[in-house]
């Protein structure tokens, strides 16, 4: 599978593109993006469907030209309707949907890897237990509607949460990872501070997390595991919004992460998702990764 291949370091990039892109000449599509990203130093973008899937198979295609040309690690973030917690037959099945069209566009882009959010606690549940229950039960049916399709080497990248009403600690996440070979995590290490209310702040916080991700599902799994990181503002429930890496007063720092991936020897995509300076803050991060 694409996680288990060789890596001599982390890939880095960005979620989406923020002014910088925008404001170099020529740069107007996101067709050029994968060679925009390599002209500053970067080799990782991840396109968002949340709102829905807003781009056409001709646009698509080219993007996945460009991807291929300039090597970027491509992935797309599914839409955000996913409620595989619900109790409304029709959105569940809306939820498989959501994700198999995901797959399908993410192929024309040239990428691999859809990440997803699972879906928040049933108030109608008696407990968060039976949530996670009917969410494994629902990722079972995934997996067996990706075979359908064909989608045989399509990574889902299940996402830790960053609020407590969502289903997505990172014990959780490790066992839906489980279900399938083509489950991996998605670390967002800015959902994982908001839960801890701010106290991840330490190297062996980190390596804690991998090491008990690593028993759950196998070292293949996390050698090569999708991470966002930016630091996020939060408050009593959780995450409230995405903000810069100049932020003075939230977290979390990457120093603390960097240091641990570079001990493990872990070689995964991280993207980085500030709210305005994404390029900036993912070329931080690959730096402070390298002066290691």
């Amino acid at each position: 599978m694409e996680y288990s291949q060789k890596r001599t370091m982390p890939l880095f990039g960005i979620s989406g593109v923020d002014e910088s892109f925008y404001g170099t000449k020529g740069c107007k599509h996101t067709f050029q993006v994968p060679q925009w990203l390599q002209g500053i130093g970067l080799n990782a973008f991840e396109y968002s469907f949340g709102r829905g899937i807003n781009i056409g198979e001709e646009t698509a295609s080219k993007v996945g030209a460009q991807v291929t040309e300039y090597g970027t690690a491509m992935s797309a973030h599914a839409p955000y309707f996913v409620s595989y917690a619900s109790s409304d037959p029709q959105k569940v099945e809306n939820s498989h949907k959501y994700l198999l069209d995901s797959c399908r566009t993410i192929g024309l882009m040239g990428g691999k890897r859809v990440i997803v959010h699972c879906g928040v606690q049933n108030k109608e549940h008696s407990s968060r237990e039976q949530s996670v229950t009917q969410i494994a039960e629902n990722l079972q049916v995934l997996a067996q509607k990706m075979d359908q399709d064909g989608f045989l080497d399509t990574i889902m990248c299940l996402e830790t949460m960053g609020r407590y009403t969502q289903i997505g600690d990172y014990k959780e996440i490790a066992q839906f990872c489980t279900i399938d070979k083509r489950f991996i995590p998605c670390f967002d290490f800015g959902h994982i501070n908001c839960t801890m209310q701010g106290s991840l702040q330490k190297a062996e916080q980190y390596q804690e997390i991998f090491e008990h991700c690593i028993a759950v599902m196998g070292r293949d799994k996390v050698q090569n595991c999708h991470i966002h990181f930016s630091k996020i503002q939060f408050g009593a429930a959780g995450e409230i919004k995405h903000i810069d890496f100049d932020d003075t007063v939230f977290g979390p720092n990457f120093e603390p992460l960097a240091q641990t991936l570079k001990k493990m020897k872990l070689t995964p995509t991280i993207v980085c998702e500030s709210s305005t300076t994404r390029a900036k803050d993912a070329l931080y991060m690959q730096a402070c990764y390298g002066a290691l």
